[in-house]
């Protein structure tokens, strides 16, 4: 029997842990002015003074749906001031004119992943001659892209989905102990509906031709039966490095190149990879340039996925066929405003959610139906983002953690309100956080995002039901990131490593 895993919860417990510095001065400046009436005794100037603070106090502190009333009313002036003036459209560069063979190599990417750098590193090992690709984020990160092969979890026995859940802990914990290992691993599978392309080209080449023609006629019509349910998936794994960890192991004269960087990274791809080995892949390619932006292309348009599998299938048959494509081509052609609701993009439109985990527990494979389409043409992607605390850190955020859930059910208990199951719960799990640390595991923020992506002739509206109702059967909870559609869609279809929330205090 599947072991049943849980012990989450949200990483701000608290009303006061969703403030940071900042809010808390607002909110410290906008009394001032009721503590002056009070002081004067100018009691209706004291009232509307205070009512006053008390609107600040819900603008700026209470949760909408995760989210605070001032950002809300922010992201809403900037989406209406965005598509009156058409400032947030996008169009490709080489839409209408051509490209130099410098701007070719570059990605043309719309919204927060224009501030990406691309760079060719040196040939991966002796028996590898490729070039593979490393990006530079906005925020100075950097990070590799590889291509995995796993055989899934749905037709695993339990033992088995058990054994790679404790090798993904295992390689978590590994990861936070790293001082040159990547601080955040990001997962992506996403859906392709198969044509039966690839497996035609499969059958040609390995099909014997000696059989009866009605084996032959039944054969097919089995072929077709199957084909016409049948799914395959991409899979990707992301690995972003810290600049400031790339950089302490190198030399003093050699650490702040552009080569020291690329090297330190390097001489982490054998580990990370034995780690992914562990968990059940059964391949891991490191990707170059050409094959990072068949998968951004591949993102924002799924049509293209079907020509790009039937090219790797005939090289991988030994055909002469070109399996990546020029960076400069990875994005969409054109993306106009994006929709509060959704993100159009290349004739498609997405809708991306926040994935929140379900309280009472869950198995090892329970994700699956979130990545079943519930019509053709649907594609659905999931990114699972995993971001380790080392030792120290996570003893601090444990103990800060524990200590705010003890005195929140405790306030509560002596102002003589009722401590809810679900208070005391999540007192019970902060508080055995440190011995499980103790015991040499570690603390780990993660966050999900699932997106549902069709072409702009079918209703979104339906397949967002469907994939709603997917997730209701498996007890998750999606939140749609309205206001945020192009971040969601990034977050959860393309392999950068993008899409999880700063920690406070972080540097």
């Amino acid at each position: 029997m599947s072991t049943l895993h849980s012990g989450w919860h949200n990483e701000r417990i608290s009303l006061l842990g969703t403030l940071g510095t900042p809010q808390f001065v607002v909110l410290g400046l906008g009394l001032l002015p009721a503590l002056f009436f009070l002081q004067a005794q100018a009691w209706i100037l004291f009232a509307v003074a205070l009512l006053s603070w008390l609107l600040l106090f819900a603008v700026v502190a209470l949760p909408i749906r995760e989210r605070p009333a001032w950002l809300w009313i922010a992201d809403g002036l900037m989406h209406m001031i965005g598509k009156s003036t058409r400032a947030d459209q996008y169009t490709a560069k080489a839409v209408g004119s051509g490209l130099s063979s410098e701007e070719a190599t570059q990605f043309d990417l719309p919204g927060g992943l224009q501030g990406f750098e691309v760079f060719d590193g040196p040939t991966h090992a002796p028996s590898d001659m490729r070039r593979l690709c490393v990006l530079k984020d906005p925020e100075g990160g950097w990070v590799m892209v590889a291509r995995l092969e796993h055989p899934g979890l749905s037709l695993t026995d339990p033992d088995a989905g058990d054994r790679w859940a404790s090798a993904l802990g295992d390689m978590l914990s590994a990861v936070a102990r790293g001082e040159q290992l990547p601080h955040r691993v990001s997962l992506y599978v996403r859906t392709v509906p198969d044509d039966g392309a690839e497996r035609a080209a499969w059958r040609r080449a390995n099909s014997p031709t000696d059989v009866p023609e009605q084996v032959a006629r039944d054969a097919e019509a089995v072929e077709a039966s199957v084909l016409s349910q049948s799914i395959s998936h991409e899979v990707y794994c992301a690995i972003r490095f810290r600049d400031e960890a790339l950089v302490a192991g190198a030399s003093r004269s050699t650490r702040r190149t552009l080569d020291s960087r690329i090297a330190a990274m390097y001489r982490a791809l054998p580990e990370v990879t034995g780690l992914l080995t562990s968990a059940g892949c059964e391949q891991v390619t490191w990707l170059s340039k050409g094959e990072v932006a068949a998968a951004v292309r591949t993102g924002f348009n799924p049509a293209a996925a079907q020509s790009i599998q039937v090219a790797r299938a005939a090289k991988a048959l030994g055909f002469d066929a070109f399996d990546e494509v020029q960076p400069a081509a990875a994005g969409p052609s054109a993306a106009p405003s994006p929709h509060a609701r959704y993100y159009d993009h290349d004739g498609f439109r997405s809708a991306a959610y926040s994935l929140i985990l379900p309280e009472m527990g869950t198995q090892v494979g329970s994700l699956g139906p979130l990545l079943t389409p519930g019509q053709p043409g649907e594609r659905r992607s999931l990114a699972l983002h995993y971001e380790p605390f080392d030792d120290k850190e996570a003893s601090k955020a444990a103990e800060a953690q524990s200590t705010n859930a003890f005195l929140q059910s405790e306030m509560k208990a002596k102002r003589g309100f009722r401590v809810s199951a679900k208070t005391r719960k999540l007192r019970q799990v902060t508080a055995s956080q440190e011995e499980i640390l103790a015991r040499g595991h570690t603390l780990t923020r993660m966050t999900g995002v699932a997106v549902v992506t069709v072409p702009a002739s079918m209703p979104i509206e339906t397949h967002m039901a469907l994939m709603e109702a997917s997730a209701r059967r498996r007890k998750f909870e999606l939140m749609r990131l309205d206001l945020a559609q192009p971040l969601g869609f990034v977050s959860g279809v393309l392999p950068f490593a993008v899409g999880m929330p700063k920690r406070r205090g972080a540097k």
